[in-house]
């Protein structure tokens, strides 16, 4: 049969037939979402509404105790919970970049320049992140230097060179990288891209005066 609802809505009734809206009970709206302009209404009513409102507070009951808060407070302090867990987040990445830089720095002074002046280091990686930026850049630093990382897990490549180095890296791994249908570039001194297969690895450490990576 056809329900209408005046002035709102009338379409084929595909549920329960009741005598009165009154048999229907409590109704729980769970979620409302917009589709091609219509709104999409998920609810519950009569007994099922009535579980699972008593479902939702058990389990606000117990996210409160454990929470040390009060039920209404709750939102309040998940907000808070989320603020400090991305301010610890924060100083736990600080900290790795700024271990990356002294390792990086490490790194320099243990290395031995080539017959060209220049200090090279290869690192292999997971994966090309922050902390391998600030790793590379570090041993850079200092001039005369070139750092070649390789993502090995999260395929990827980064240059660091040092002004001095006689190297513009974004130039480099840019033409590299394009005749293997990577991308990538940077600046002079710091360039990052994508890696197509190892076989451009090699090219790029071969290009850097390191020897080819296995």
């Amino acid at each position: 049969r056809i329900i209408e609802i005046e002035g709102l809505d009338r379409s084929a009734c595909g549920g329960t037939h009741v005598r009165s809206t009154a048999e229907v009970g409590p109704i729980q709206i769970r979620k409302s979402e917009n589709i091609r302009g219509n709104v999409r209404i998920e609810f519950l009513c009569g007994v099922r509404a009535l579980h699972r409102a008593r479902q939702d507070f058990s389990i606000l009951a117990e996210l409160s105790r454990d929470g040390a808060a009060p039920i209404d407070r709750l939102a309040e302090h998940v907000a808070l919970l989320r603020k400090r867990l991305n301010e610890v987040e924060k100083e736990r990445q600080r900290t790795v970049v700024e271990l990356a830089r002294r390792e990086g720095e490490g790194l320099y002074q243990a290395s031995a320049p080539g017959l060209d002046g220049v200090r090279r280091v290869l690192l292999r990686v997971p994966e090309i992140d922050e902390s391998v930026r600030a790793k590379a850049q570090a041993f850079t630093h200092a001039g005369q230097a070139v750092a070649l990382a390789i993502g090995m897990e999260r395929a990827g490549v980064l240059i660091a060179a040092s002004a001095d180095s006689g190297l513009n890296a974004g130039a480099l791994l840019k033409d590299i990288l394009a005749c293997e249908g990577g991308r990538g570039g940077g600046s002079p001194t710091l360039a990052q891209g994508s890696l197509p297969n190892q076989t451009v690895a090699g090219a790029l450490a071969e290009a850097l005066g390191f020897p080819p990576p296995d």
